[in-house]
């Protein structure tokens, strides 16, 4: 069965045909990527996730939803914590952000964000109090590339920002879609994606206009620290935006319909993960071919931190979370990035 996140998701994605940007050529490094086999499972008392991000191999958290009510685990280095209750807020945690160890940013899907930092949840704020149509609620997205910075992202298409004291009021950058994923790879500096295939870049602190790059849905985007963004589309693709331009979509993943979700820590360094609990990497251009890692689950989110290894947790739609860290890609290239 799809997760609630992406149920919701899915509802509001469309596939208009849309011609794609033209190519564009990125330098790429090496790092180490984990292969299929690297990933040890958890399970948790935690329903369903929804959504994972890891500042470091020493840190990350993962937030779900059972019965009305939002659960959380962090993890220390070396275990997952117990799950735990956050506080009764209005709307469900959908998206999580943490750019250092032990302090989270976590967005509802009705608009409001709340504050993890010392083990403990602050008031929600509400960043969209007025959702109204088209889409109230479907879809929220949050990323910070410091504790004093981050953008909030919605299903009416605003975006909103943070200092570190307060956030801006909600601003219209994509009206007439959905916005499904932002990602910032430092202050103003950010990409959002929506759902018909196109692309909002912040940069300097200014909005771009919409662009379309995919003919297809985008359900998510990662931007790399001084790197390109990689964004995946709901038809198992991706493609990499950098200077302002876009790659070709390139097939990764041949589940049909299977959301993908992806994560960079490095640039040329990513890691997809779709519905059928398969998972995919980015190595020095080469994605590997498609490996089950999640043979009872659906994954919904991923994330990976730098460091001399790279780390990544992943988390599904029963419950439980992935955790690897990289070794020697052992799987082999099915195409280019």
């Amino acid at each position: 069965m799809t997760p609630r996140r992406w149920r919701r998701c899915l509802c509001a994605l469309t596939a208009l045909g849309l011609a794609t940007a033209g190519a564009v050529s990125a330098p790429l490094t090496s790092a180490a990527v984990p292969p299929a086999g690297a990933w040890r499972l958890s399970s948790t008392a935690v329903g369903a996730f929804n959504t994972v991000a890891c500042a470091s191999s020493r840190f990350c958290l993962a937030v779900g939803w059972s019965t009305g009510t939002d659960y959380y685990v962090t993890y220390n280095g070396r275990d997952w914590s117990a799950a735990r209750v956050a506080e009764k807020y209005e709307g469900e945690m959908e998206s999580v952000s943490c750019p250092v160890d032990g302090w989270c940013a976590v967005i509802t899907d009705l608009a409001a964000v709340t504050v993890f930092q010392g083990g403990h949840w602050s008031k929600l704020t509400t960043l969209d109090p007025n959702a109204g149509p088209p889409y109230p609620g479907i879809v929220a997205a949050i990323s910070c590339s410091s504790s004093r910075y981050c953008v909030a992202v919605d299903g009416q298409g605003n975006a909103e920002t943070f200092d570190g004291t307060t956030w801006t009021r909600p601003r219209s950058v994509d009206p007439d879609y959905p916005l499904n994923g932002v990602s910032c790879a430092g202050p103003g500096e950010c990409a959002a994606v929506d759902g018909r295939g196109q692309v909002v870049v912040l940069s300097a602190g200014r909005w771009s206009a919409p662009r379309p790059v995919d003919a297809t849905a985008l359900t998510g985007v990662s931007c790399a620290p001084a790197g390109p963004c990689t964004a995946v589309d709901l038809l198992g693709r991706a493609l990499v935006g950098s200077g302002g331009q876009w790659s070709a979509p390139v097939a990764i993943d041949q589940a049909a319909a299977s959301p993908l979700s992806v994560s960079c820590a490095t640039e040329g360094t990513c890691v997809a993960v779709d519905a059928d609990g398969r998972e995919m990497s980015l190595n020095a251009g080469l994605w590997t071919a498609p490996q089950v890692i999640d043979p009872a689950g659906s994954l919904v989110d991923v994330s990976c931190a730098p460091g001399p290894q790279v780390f990544c947790a992943a988390v599904d739609g029963t419950g439980d979370v992935l955790t690897s860290t990289g070794a020697a890609a052992a799987d082999q290239p099915s195409g280019g990035g």
